[in-house]
């Protein structure tokens, strides 16, 4: 049987393709794949980025090119190495924007560059995001927004987790006189509508995560600097 498919297959266009271990597991219809050459001399660590596929019967499962690490797509049981890329969350310490979320499934999404020697991760945001959306909404007017490019720091995720744990700790402490819990509006009418606003733009937190609160901020640089 197998030789007859060799001989009914000749001449017939087609592509190895390694599927998406995360969309199998989810069991999507039609799960993202990745070229088989695109995998051929890259590290267990590096990414690897879906293109269109050019056989009729295996459509893409995103209009956006996804990423994956070739240790993911090309399992290895007990020998496969820990991902390297930090999660943007930490379990018990999770925060959303109302507008957005930074999450797995938003990785997923992007077309993520290997890390540079400084251990930083970078990708285009696609204009058509939620993420990106929102950042277009908070310009100023006469500004006009290029492009967004989303970058994910493993120093500095560990260095915000850390502190998004000492503030919850510091703040726990309920003390009149604990200095981190003072109430420095309460006797200003302008200071408290302040505070009012501020605390409307808290990103969103989980029930369980208490004492702690979470601004989000974002910056962006000339034309020239791009």
């Amino acid at each position: 049987m197998f030789c007859l498919l060799q001989e009914e297959a000749q001449g017939i266009d087609h592509a190895h393709l390694v599927l998406s271990t995360k969309h199998l597991k989810a069991h999507q219809e039609h799960p993202t794949g990745y070229r088989m050459e695109d995998l051929k001399g890259k590290g267990a660590d590096q990414f690897v980025t879906s293109t269109a596929s050019t056989v009729p019967t295996v459509p893409t499962a995103s209009p956006h090119p996804v990423s994956e690490r070739v240790c993911d797509l090309l399992l290895k049981g007990q020998t496969q190495p820990a991902p390297v890329m930090p999660s943007w969350q930490l379990r018990d310490h999770e925060w959303h924007h109302s507008a957005w979320r930074l999450d797995d499934t938003f990785d997923e999404q992007l077309p993520w560059n290997a890390p540079n020697a400084f251990g930083v991760y970078s990708a285009p945001l696609p204009g058509d995001t939620e993420l990106y959306r929102w950042i277009e909404s908070e310009m100023a007017s006469g500004l006009t927004l290029s492009r967004v490019e989303v970058s994910k720091s493993t120093a500095m995720l560990e260095a915000f987790h850390a502190q998004l744990k000492r503030s919850a700790n510091r703040r726990s402490i309920s003390t009149a006189c604990n200095p981190f819990n003072k109430d420095f509006g309460a006797a200003f009418p302008g200071k408290r509508q302040m505070l009012v606003r501020l605390k409307s733009q808290f990103a969103q937190t989980p029930s369980g995560m208490s004492h702690v609160n979470v601004l989000v901020a974002w910056h962006g640089v000339r034309r020239s600097c791009c």
